[in-house]
């Protein structure tokens, strides 16, 4: 089969969103039709502190908006071969059911931090994170970008946010080989419906991509990763 033809799966596979569920092993449903996975509007939600937008902490200015296509002239149908929680030292951040990670079935890991788990904060490549995944993809598959399908939820990992629920919205990508060679990639700017987020990764090929929920407390959404897809 030619890369186009693969290319035109992986389009169907992974842009298709319709009215799927995705589920979380941590015991939650994220439903993607939703406006918020309880149900209610973000809006009416006694819960949103619009006095802590999340432009507040990182800059949003440059954050990737999630996209209806995959990326022309490549093959988008490289798998992981595994996903790992990544806690970096004093993240204190929370992961559940990281390996649905690597393939696009309507099953979450999830992003999350308990009440007092927040600390000063993990860092990598200069930037300070509280829970991340990483793919792990076969050697031979020189890398050039990523489709990482995410989405925002009230619930994850049996933690659920608190007085600033509709906030927290955004997530870092990096890219390396090795941990200690992770390089910032992007942030994405996601909602509480699912969207797939092109990224453009290291030359080089890297053949680890990371995504990590920023430091925000428990008060904030969690994070639900359906999947992290490479492009050759």
């Amino acid at each position: 089969m030619g890369s186009a033809a693969r290319v035109a799966i992986v389009v169907v596979s992974i842009f298709a969103v319709a009215s799927a569920t995705v589920s979380l092993a941590c015991g939650h449903d994220y439903d993607a039709t939703a406006d918020a996975v309880d149900g209610s509007s973000d809006a009416s939600s006694p819960d949103v502190d619009a006095a802590q937008p999340d432009d507040d902490i990182i800059d949003l200015a440059d954050a990737l908006a999630p996209t209806d296509a995959a990326p022309p002239g490549l093959d988008c149908g490289v798998s992981g071969t595994s996903a790992l929680a990544f806690d970096p030292i004093g993240a204190g951040g929370t992961i559940c059911n990281e390996q649905a990670a690597i393939t696009t079935d309507g099953i979450g890991a999830g992003l999350a931090m308990s009440n007092g788990g927040a600390g000063d904060g993990g860092s990598v490549d200069g930037r300070t994170v509280g829970s991340c995944i990483v793919v792990n993809f076969p050697d031979g598959n020189p890398l050039q970008r990523a489709l990482v399908r995410v989405g925002a939820t009230a619930s994850a990992c049996g933690l659920s946010c608190t007085t600033q629920c509709g906030t927290g919205h955004n997530l870092y990508v990096f890219a390396g080989n090795t941990v200690d060679t992770y390089k910032y990639s992007a942030t994405l700017a996601v909602s509480r419906t699912l969207g797939t987020f092109v990224v453009d990764l290291p030359e080089g090929g890297p053949r680890e991509v990371v995504v990590c929920r920023p430091n925000y407390g428990y008060t904030r959404d969690m994070i639900v990763l359906d999947s992290v897809v490479g492009c050759r």
